[in-house]
């Protein structure tokens, strides 16, 4: 998916008015925030992930070019672990990704990341057009898992 087309969703969700309180997510690049629900047509792929984090990072262009791969109708959508800490080393180091994986990050409010169990990551979550969630994967998606991955949404899109 391209990168106009994440923020014309996000922006899109953020048209139809979603409250600070509800969880909701805000894209890194354009300051739009949405909720899942907002996003509802598309098939979203959900990943948790954090700099410090090896298999997170490691995991990331895979997915990508994955999610890339399988149409318009797939968003791969990389969400920090934590609230956006604003400015700092964190932002310094996104600065210095790879457009793929830097232009699509997104924060979760704490509404949003209290509804997932974050204790442990990297996790994927697969949501379907209708917003219910297909699948979850808990830790590194590579290999075999990848392909796990590929029929998740394989699913979610009929």
């Amino acid at each position: 998916m391209s990168v106009g087309r994440l923020l014309a969703l996000v922006a899109l969700g953020a048209v139809f008015g979603c409250a600070t309180a509800a969880p909701t997510i805000t894209h890194r690049k354009s300051g739009a925030s949405t909720g899942l629900e907002g996003l509802h047509g598309k098939v979203v792929v959900v990943n948790f992930w954090a700099e410090w984090c090896k298999p997170c990072i490691q995991e990331i262009p895979e997915m990508a070019r994955l999610t890339d791969g399988l149409g318009p109708d797939v968003m791969f959508l990389p969400v920090y672990y934590r609230p956006d800490p604003g400015s700092g080393p964190l932002a310094a180091w996104l600065d210095g990704q790879p457009a793929y994986f830097r232009d699509r990050v997104c924060f979760g409010n704490p509404a949003f990341l209290h509804d997932y169990d974050l204790r442990a990551i990297p996790q994927t979550f697969v949501y379907g057009r209708d917003g219910k969630r297909v699948q979850d994967f808990k830790g590194s998606i590579h290999g075999a898992r990848l392909e796990e991955l590929r029929a998740s949404i394989l699913q979610a899109l009929r």
